[in-house]
């Protein structure tokens, strides 16, 4: 989905306790879809010696179903994710690993400890979530879906124009409308999470994806809602930015314009929104990274905050690094997947939870 713009989106296609500023004013920018190129062969920093065992891993063995996980590992798998990469991992581990897990239905955290070691710790890293919305929308306009999704223009001129323009109609009328949505406030965030699924007036569904961007900066509207004193910080979250949108329908169009950057859509086909890995994401096992500094494919384990902060209990559970998003920088910052529903947008809208992350490189040999 690409973190979740793409998060990946792209990448696709973000928050459950204690709204938190910084993930606010961010306003989902980890989520955000990041349009420059992505690196065909990601320059992975050399992993130091760790002394970890995966046994010794906080929460290590607590998370008991890995048959999710399993099935993101192996979406991975099919993408090949060691050629085209020399000196990023082993390749003929990697490809080993992907073979032994091709044929089985279940793993327990032993056969993973079998296969996997512990490549690389970050010790202060920031976890936010993202998640794929789902939107009430159609495929031609009426009164009651007057809000266009466009697809990316071929002129490059008119892909460039920004948010004010293309709301107030530069791209009408040339044959770009994908679909049409009920909610500006919906389609302000359906372009920050990249990708989402569009339910029909008759119940059917179809999902749309990154296409492309209009190059503008992301710029996050939550710093100026409490800048302006709309909202405050304690309160700030991807839930109260929108309530103060619907709120304040005069005021909403010129503050949503105060974010440049504009996505253009795609239909995509598949079991999920896609991430910048190529494969469709799994619900609380894909992990948006930075991909210049974690590998696609490779798995992650967390042991960070819960979605509530430091007074929820741990999230300790294993992941694939599998999507990327434009907030996305560094070794330490990642954006978990929540998957759809009302369920995955309060935990992934609130989600800014401190720890460590554990990059998991795969064993030479397995035994």
């Amino acid at each position: 989905m690409k973190h979740p713009e793409t998060h990946g989106a792209g990448r696709l296609a973000c928050r459950f306790a204690r709204p938190l500023l910084g993930a606010a004013l961010l306003l989902l920018a980890a989520c955000a879809p990041s349009d420059r190129p992505l690196p065909r062969q990601p320059a992975v920093q050399p992993a130091p010696a760790s002394p970890h065992a995966l046994s010794s891993l906080p929460g290590w063995g607590r998370d008991t179903n890995l048959s999710q996980w399993l099935q993101a590992w192996k979406r991975s798998c099919a993408r090949r994710p060691w050629q085209g990469r020399p000196g990023v991992v082993d390749a003929a581990a990697w490809q080993a690993v992907c073979t032994a897990a091709e044929k089985r239905r279940h793993v327990d955290s032993a056969w993973i400890a079998r296969h996997f070691r512990v490549g690389r710790m970050e010790e202060s890293a920031l976890v936010t979530g993202y998640f794929e919305p789902s939107l009430t929308g159609a495929r031609v306009r009426s009164p009651a879906f007057p809000v266009p999704l466009y697809r990316p223009p071929a002129d490059p001129a008119l892909a460039g124009l920004d948010r004010t323009a293309i709301d107030r109609g530069s791209l009408a009328g040339r044959g770009l409308e994908l679909a049409w949505l009920a909610d500006p406030v919906d389609a302000f965030f359906l372009h920050i999470q990249g990708s989402g699924r569009i339910v029909f007036p008759d119940g059917s569904a179809a999902r749309v994806g990154f296409a492309g961007a209009n190059g503008r900066p992301y710029h996050a509207i939550g710093r100026d809602l409490v800048a302006d004193g709309e909202i405050s910080r304690e309160a700030v979250s991807m839930q109260s930015i929108a309530a103060w949108l619907r709120a304040h329908p005069v005021e909403a169009p010129a503050m949503m314009q105060r974010n440049p950057r504009y996505i253009y859509f795609r239909w995509i086909d598949g079991d999920g929104p896609v991430g910048a890995g190529g494969m469709a994401l799994t619900p609380e096992r894909s992990l948006a990274v930075d991909p210049t500094r974690i590998a696609y494919g490779l798995p992650v384990w967390l042991d960070v905050e819960g979605p509530g902060g430091p007074d929820d209990s741990r999230l300790q559970t294993l992941t694939v690094a599998q999507d990327t998003g434009s907030a996305i920088r560094g070794a330490g910052r990642a954006d978990l997947f929540w998957g759809a529903g009302q369920r995955a947008a309060d935990l992934a809208g609130r989600m800014q939870s401190r720890g460590r992350l554990y990059v998991l490189l795969p064993r030479r040999a397995a035994p």
